[in-house]
């Protein structure tokens, strides 16, 4: 029996946890070994799992010691599925869309509306850009009468969750292929209010303090792309979403809450940037345990 393990909670991986649930998969969390489950910067060095360890395991955006599974469903480093993936390719590479094609091939997704398909015979899991939306194709199953039905059309709010988590910057920029930046934003900002537990009028003016604070940030040029540089202004709430929204990269500097270690980040770039972050300039300023992908926008590393 196969059981799915998911990393740290985030709107994306709530997304995943129904969608695998509705769909009558087993999921489960990767834990501490206090026994709760993971926080972001403990996701990949988990101790433990809920349960199924006697059984094939699949790790969605978490890693347990000592334990290989079967599948891993991942974006953000060297090797994952979804790494140095494109926005263009946002629904193949974002950790939803590797669920939705993993469950389209075996037919186990939700009834969504059937597709139009595309006249061409295409793999199962294949993502489809037809009309404005987005289908994908599903695997032979079912039914004489399911087995007709080739492609089922993806719910918007899963394409807008893929677009948000994988390339949320470039989504802005329009880079995603059926992904209209003003439908994004809107989506964001209820999802995002929704998540916090607070006011969507509340997220919105911290949002716009960030853009306040980015359009005054002093600028500094990484390779040949213009940064943002906050790396003295401490901790900007909804700095990310304001950065992405308004085009500006940024760096700045996040402690973990519970180690007190600090790490700079570089978000929201077009590329550049963060090659240039890699290829030295990071180095040079100290930084060590470096990451990060040009194709997605990001990268960072733990301060000295």
């Amino acid at each position: 029996m196969k059981t799915w393990f998911l990393g740290a909670g985030d709107p994306e991986m709530e997304r995943i946890r129904w969608l695998l649930a509705s769909c009558g998969e087993s999921v489960e969390y990767a834990l501490t070994t206090e026994g709760r489950r993971v926080r972001p910067d403990e996701a990949y060095r988990a101790s433990s799992l809920a349960a199924g360890e006697d059984g094939d395991v699949v790790f969605v955006e978490c890693a347990v010691l000592g334990i290989v599974p079967v599948r891993r469903v991942d974006h953000h480093h060297a090797g994952d599925p979804g790494f140095g993936r494109g926005p263009e390719e946002f629904l193949p590479a974002s950790s939803l869309g590797q669920v939705i094609t993993f469950l389209a091939r075996e037919r186990s997704l939700p009834e969504w509306d059937s597709g139009a398909g595309c006249g061409r015979e295409v793999a199962p899991g294949t993502f489809l850009p037809v009309g404005g939306r987005w289908e994908v194709a599903l695997g032979v199953g079912g039914d004489a009468g399911a087995s007709r039905r080739t492609t089922a059309i993806i719910p918007l709010d899963l394409v807008l969750a893929s677009a948000a988590d994988h390339c949320l910057a470039a989504a802005y920029r329009g880079g995603c292929p059926g992904v209209d930046p003003g439908s994004l934003a809107d989506w964001r900002d209820e999802v995002r209010a929704k998540f916090q537990r607070r006011p969507v009028a509340a997220v919105r003016d911290d949002r716009e303090r960030a853009e306040v604070v980015l359009r005054a940030a002093p600028r500094l040029w990484l390779a040949s792309e213009e940064v943002a540089d906050l790396r003295d202004a401490g901790q900007i709430p909804e700095l990310p979403e304001a950065a992405a929204r308004l085009g500006i990269p940024f760096l700045a500097v996040l402690a973990d809450g519970r180690t007190g270690a600090k790490k700079l980040v570089l978000q929201s770039s077009a590329g550049p940037a963060v090659e240039g972050f890699l290829a030295g300039w990071a180095a040079q300023q100290g930084i060590v345990n470096l990451y990060g992908d040009p194709a997605r926008g990001f990268a960072g590393g733990r301060l000295p």
